[in-house]
């Protein structure tokens, strides 16, 4: 199986949380390093020649990885079984739910679409309009879904004139990228969503520092 770099964003990402607890689960009896091929096991060589039980972790905790890469074709309700348009795509397209009515001109809706989380653990997914949106007279809102969000993945829309979007229409896409933070918050985010962390009015809160991945 070749993998896009899509695809591989997500198999890594399962890997490395397979692979973290198999280490932390095995007793002592193999290494994270050996595991994660880092360290001194990142040379080849020095892989070859791992104990039969460790290699036959790997093998495990690449499979299971596997599992949540999504194929290309028809997409599908669960998160893990989301195609892609074809096998070249960078985007997962999002399909909604069900047929949604604008009865306004410049009226805004979220629309949900098939698909619940949570995404791949390390990665944060961006909501991101597809090039056929504005054919249809409707323009889709950026938008962040957090790894740990488990609602439905929810699209913001707005349209100039009123009309009636269909049901199964595809004007959204789901973009995965690695993220990684200094300090993780102690909260589960759950189902909740649009500003759901965002402090009270009136409380205060600490400053901290973003940090932006590719500039």
């Amino acid at each position: 199986m070749i993998l896009t770099s899509m695809q591989y964003v997500v198999w890594e990402s399962e890997y490395l949380r397979h692979a973290q607890a198999a280490a932390l689960g095995g007793g002592g009896a193999y290494m994270v390093e050996q595991l994660f091929g880092s360290g001194q096991f990142e040379a080849v060589p020095a892989q070859t020649v791992l104990p039969p039980a460790t290699s036959a972790v790997v093998s495990e905790c690449a499979y299971r990885a596997f599992l949540k890469v999504p194929q290309a074709g028809e997409p599908k309700a669960n998160f893990s079984n989301i195609r892609q348009a074809t096998a070249g795509s960078a985007g997962i397209d999002l399909i909604t739910q069900a047929a949604v009515e604008f009865k306004f001109p410049l009226e805004v809706k979220i629309v949900p679409s098939q698909y619940k989380g949570p995404l791949p653990s390390g990665l944060v997914g961006l909501i991101l309009p597809r090039s056929s949106a504005h054919k249809q007279g409707c323009f889709v809102v950026p938008g962040v879904i957090d790894s740990d969000y488990t609602g439905t993945l929810m699209i913001q829309v707005w349209v100039i004139l009123p009309q009636l979007l269909p049901q199964y229409s595809s004007i959204a896409q789901l973009l995965l990228i690695p993220y990684d933070i200094p300090s993780p918050g102690i909260g589960e985010r759950g189902n909740a969503g649009f500003g759901s962390t965002s402090p009270s009015v009136g409380k205060g809160t600490k400053s901290g520092t973003v940090f932006v991945l590719g500039t």
